[in-house]
Parts: C-alpha cells; structure tokens; sequence
C-alpha cells in the first residue's frame, strides 16, 4: 500500500498513545510538558471521504432518500436525505449521517444512563448528509480539545436503497463500535467502502468517552457505564428504525476493535443488551482485559477529581464540580491523566474503563452487576455466534508505548540490574498481576526470554513482544473464546491476523519515532487495513487478503459463520472451512498470506522470539513441521531403500547359490550304463 503521509489512531492507541496536553491552561497546577504526540497529529480525513462520495456534475442531481418512515416512532412519516458513495470497487452505496439516537448528556444528565432522542426534526425533512459531532476529546490535531456533548448519533450506510430492494428482502446489519481505549475516536475514520462491496448495511455510532463515558461515584449521581448505555441505546435505536434503511433486525452482528471489541464483548455478556444483536465480532479486545475493568471506579475517580482542580474525597461535592466543568476541560485533563499515569509505568486506563457497580446504584442505572469473568464462567450471557481473535505482534503496540513513555526517560535500558529482576515485575503491573515473590514474572522470564542476556533489552525484546501481546490481548480473547465454546451452544470461531505486508498501522501511529530497537510487526489495529478504507492504495496481495477478510466478516454477518456451506464464494478465494473451537478441540484461523486451520493457539505466543530473537537457530512451528515432514520423507526413502537393497542382497545370494549348485550338478562325473 502506497502511505499517505498521514496519522491514524485506532484501537487503544487512544489511551495508550494519549500526550500530556499542550495547553497549560486545562491543567490545574501541573506543568505541562510538550512531548511527541502519538495520536492524529497529521490526518485529513476530508480527502478520504472525498475520494468516494460521489458529487454531481449539476444542483439538479438527486440525492438517495429514504421516504415515509415513522422514524423514532414519529406519528408523521418523515424524508431522510443521504449522500452518494461508491466502493472500492466502484459499487454504488449511500450514506445517512449524523442520525441522533440520545439527547444531550449534559447538565444533570451527565455521567448518567442515556435518554433516547425524541424526534427533533423541524419539518418532514431530515438532512443526513454530514457526519454528527463526535464525543468530547483531545483533539487529532493540534493537541486541543474537540468534540460536543450532544453527540450521540449514528451513521447508516446501506448498498441498495430499500425502495430497489426484492419485496421482502431484509439486508443484515453489521453495527461497529470504535476503538480508542474510552477515551478518543469517532466515526470519521470508519468509511464503509469495503465492506460494503457486500450485501450489508453498516451502522457506525458515538458514544460517550473518557470521564464523561465512565466516570463513576458508584451512585446514583454517577454511576459508570454511561458509554456503556449510549451503546446500548444506539441498539435499540437499530431495533426499532434499521427497516426503514432496509435492514433486517433480527441479523444485527456487533463488532468493534480494542476498545470497541472489548465492548461488544460487554454486550454479550449485559442483560440488558440481550436481543439486540444476534452475532459477536471481537477485533483485539475483550471484557476480560484488565486495561477493560476499572476495580478502583472511587479510587480513580478522586484522582481525576484532583486533576480537575475537584480536590475533595466528598463524593457529593466531587460529583457537583465535575458536572459542572466545561467538557473540553473533562476531555483535555483526562489526556493529562492518562499521559502521568503512563510515565509512572502503567497503562492509562484507571477512571476511563467500565466498572461493576454496586447496592448504592440504582436498578434503572446499574448495569455491570458481576466481574466479566462471572457471567463468562456461569454462561450468563448472550448465545449467539461469536468470532474474536488477535494480531500477530500485539505487543509490539505496548512495548513501545513502554519503551519511549517509562523505560527510556526513566533511565532503565542500560540499567542491567533493572532489566534483569524489575523489568518483568512493572510489565506484569501494567496489567494487574502483582507478583510479590517475583515467582510469576521469573517464570515468565524464563518461557518468553529463556537463555537470553536478561540485562540487554534489544536482545530480550522480541519475548517482551510476546509476553506484553499475551498480557495484553491474546489470553483474554482466547480465553472468552474458549469459555463461550464450553458454556454455549452457538459457534465460536478464533483467528490470529498474521498477515505482514510493507503498510502497518504501527508507523501511523508513531508518526516520527525511529530507533526502536524491535520489529513492530503485525501490531495492533492492523486487521482494520483490510475493512476500512485508510489513507492509502490496496496493492498486490494485500487485495486478496482485503477480499477474503471482508469475506469471512460480511460471511459472518449474513450467516452466523465465516465459511457457511449456503455459499462457495469464500472456497473461490482459498479459504478453507473455518472450524469452530469446541470444548475439546481449540481450532483457529491463521491468516497469512494464505489461511489455514490450526489448533492450539497459545503455541504462537511466542512468535516474535522464534522469528526474531536473537537464539541459536531454532524452527519456527512451520519450519519445524517441514522439517518432520522431511525427516520422515527421508526415513520412508530409506526404509524403502534398505527393504529394496535386502531383497536385492537376496536374491544375490540366491543366484550365487543356485549358479554354484547348478555348476557342481553339472561338473560331476557322467556314469556310463552297463551293458
């Protein structure tokens, strides 16, 4: 793929890559450093779009519309005016933007569960040509604040109008959550100009972010969960409004990556979401990430009290200063948070994540009543289909993050002491395990780095790649995998996106960052190239695998399976049936540049340390099966050798012995009969 010189920040790169904000004046008594900035410094999405929204030569160009729906339940049919797109490969699609589903979460609706929009037309005309606002946050650009309250709405993208639809026909629907860790991304960065070269409709939301989204007292004042809600809500509005568009809400499919996957994974596991979905599409996250569970909601929340300049352990005059903070200055001290939490050697999640709540909360305001582990173990949750799965070099993402944020400012890369007995430790903090007695993390050491020179971190970094995606992503979306397949009926389909190409997201999103003394690889978010449209040209291979993702994903949505016998579409591509995990066989999907079932996904955990550490030559799993099938290739050659010489020898000997017997037959003296 040829780059654009662009920055794009998906997934967790969020809260992971958040810098501490440049404008002094949001930060109550701290300093304010300026520092590389990980996040969309340099995007211009209006490009993007342009390249695919169709515009016409004249005013009199019709727009597509969508006529008579009583939409919100509207007791007068209204006219939703879109835009034209197109694919791409060049298919006809349109587009309904900005469709609001929650009113404004401001005032003393702030922090609190989401109230559905009324209808707010003013005539019987809609314009849905423009995407909505998107949630407050630090901004792409410039290190400020963007974003507006009032932004919860949603984008409908549908490939056949529903007025040229067969009659009856219902297309599925496939709704995306966003990444961004909680706290950033919008549904600018989502264009439907792949998956939609297939016959589904897709729906992009907003939803609440940061301490705004998640901010939590454990009251009824502030709950937690609002983003949460607002996610729910937008279900809800699929439920009652996605026919009007043509859509069939008994086929809705969620899927989101990071934190968008983690959150889908809380939709299937909330009662409250039950019914309105009915398949599970998880991209690099799930509910059983520590980084996805705050177990500290007060803790944290008086912690970003102070950052606010809310110093107080009152939780009711907390909760009035923070309600009434403008949101930009909400938006922009949450960066500060998340970058100072970093810099202390943790991950910048605390206070922006979703939390069980407790007895002090409300029935019509609690949501989250267990641990996710809870409801996953019991098989309380939703039974539909499931498909999660990671990437390669997970790790690659946080180990960076690591390396530039804490190790190196901190002095730690050439401190051989700290990078033998400490470094492990504050890797496994990062992510919840506190390991006092060092058991865990030299036990670790020893399966991720073995012999290596523990006091060099380049030598050592490709098993920190390993051990920090394992911890990160790969455990919990293999876990839930395993636990959905154990505890209920309804397929569940793992893969592991292996697929390396010249174009990673990694160098989109550390625009500017050279020296890292490891591959970044496969890193996160890079499963995203080959569903949405970024900035950049499909090239080469990487076509054929953007034509067997959206394949295996819009196969999913329609089917409930990724390689369904109702169609052979995916067998043309070379895709071989995708085996589900059972409960006794752990099958994945490895995609490469050519896609295989494989069992056991835990046995490519440490990838990065078989292909790139710095080892005696030891076979990767792939080498090592063409070696046994070399050396038993061999061993049956000889086999068949040795058996062929013995029979040969054999028969030597016998033609040796019957020549000498026929030769002494023939030597012996002739008796002459007597007369």
């Amino acid at each position: 793929m040829r780059c654009l010189l662009v920055v794009l920040v998906v997934g967790a790169a969020g809260a992971l890559g958040a810098q501490t904000p440049p404008l002094a004046s949001y930060i109550y008594g701290q300093p304010v450093e300026h520092r590389l900035d990980w996040g969309l410094s340099s995007i211009n999405t209006e490009e993007l779009w342009d390249q695919f929204t169709v515009y016409s030569e004249n005013d009199d160009a019709t727009n597509p519309t969508i006529e008579k729906c009583n939409l919100m339940g509207a007791s007068d049919p209204v006219t939703i005016i879109g835009k034209n797109m197109k694919t791409i490969k060049d298919r006809s699609i349109y587009a309904f933007q900005g469709l609001m589903y929650g009113e404004p979460p401001t005032g003393e609706r702030r922090f609190k569960r989401t109230i559905k929009k009324e209808p707010y037309w003013v005539n019987d005309t809609i314009d849905a040509t423009h995407l909505g606002e998107k949630c407050p946050q630090k901004s792409m650009i410039g290190g400020v604040p963007s974003g507006d309250e009032d932004c919860l709405n949603l984008n409908v993208y549908v490939p056949i109008l529903p007025s040229e639809l067969e009659d009856g026909r219902l297309l599925p629907v496939m709704f995306f959550i966003h990444g961004g860790a909680f706290i950033s991304g919008d549904s600018s960065l989502y264009l439907p100009t792949k998956l939609l070269d297939h016959d589904v409709i897709l729906v992009v939301i907003h939803y609440r972010l940061g301490n705004l989204g998640f901010f939590s007292l454990d009251n009824d004042n502030a709950p937690g969960n609002a983003g949460l809600w607002d996610q729910i809500t937008a279900l809800e509005w699929v439920q009652e409004n996605i026919e009007c568009f043509g859509g069939d809400k008994d086929r809705v499919t969620i899927f989101g990556e990071s934190a968008g996957s983690a959150s889908v994974n809380y939709m299937m596991i909330l009662p409250d979401a039950e019914g309105l979905f009915h398949g599970v599409i998880g991209e690099s996250g799930s509910a059983l990430e520590h980084w996805a569970h705050d177990p500290d909601p007060i803790g944290s929340a008086i912690a970003i009290g102070d950052y606010n300049g809310c110093e107080t352990e009152d939780l009711t005059e907390l909760y009035v200063c923070m309600r009434d903070l403008d949101a930009d200055i909400l938006s922009m001290t949450m960066s500060h948070f998340v970058g100072e939490d970093r810099k202390n050697g943790q991950m910048g999640f605390r206070g922006a994540a979703p939390v069980t709540q407790g007895p002090a909360v409300s029935d019509s305001q609690r949501l989250l009543l267990y641990q996710p582990i809870d409801y996953l173990t019991s098989g309380n949750f939703s039974d539909v289909p499931l498909m999660i799965g990671t990437n390669k070099h997970e790790g690659s993402f946080v180990l960076t993050i690591m390396y530039t944020e804490f190790l190196k400012p901190n002095g730690k890369l050439n401190d051989s002491v700290y990078l033998k007995d400490d470094m492990m430790i504050d890797l496994l903090n990062c992510f919840g395990v506190h390991d006092y007695t060092n058991a865990v993390s030299e036990a670790i050491m020893d399966s991720f780095v073995g012999e290596l020179d523990r006091g060099n971190f380049t030598e050592c970094a490709p098993g920190y790649v390993d051990a920090a995606g394992v911890l990160f992503l790969k455990a919990g979306g293999w876990q839930t995998a395993k636990l959905h397949a154990k505890h209920g009926d309804s397929n569940t389909f793992h893969y592991s996106f292996d697929f390396e190409s010249d174009d990673t997201m990694y160098r989109w999103l550390f625009m500017g960052l050279t020296g890292v003394p490891f591959r970044p690889g496969v890193t996160h978010a890079d499963e995203l190239l080959y569903i949405f449209s970024f900035p950049g040209v499909m090239e080469g291979h990487q076509i054929t695998v953007m034509d067997r993702m959206t394949k295996m994903w819009t196969n999913f949505a329609i089917y409930g399976n990724p390689t369904p016998p109702e169609e052979s579409g995916w067998k043309d591509l070379g895709i071989p049936e995708w085996l589900p995990v059972t409960a006794t066989e752990h099958h994945f999907m490895l995609i490469q540049d050519e896609c295989t079932v494989e069992l056991e996904f835990p046995q490519r955990w440490h990838i990065a340390l078989e292909e790139d550490g710095n080892l005696p030559w030891q076979p990767t799993r792939d080498e090592y099966d063409d070696l046994m099938y070399e050396r038993d290739t061999y061993l049956t050659v000889m086999i068949v050798f040795v058996v062929a010489f013995a029979v040969a020898a054999c028969g030597a000997v016998f033609l040796v012995f019957a020549g000498k017997k026929q030769k002494k037959k023939s030597s012996a003296p002739i008796e002459l009969e007597s007369k």
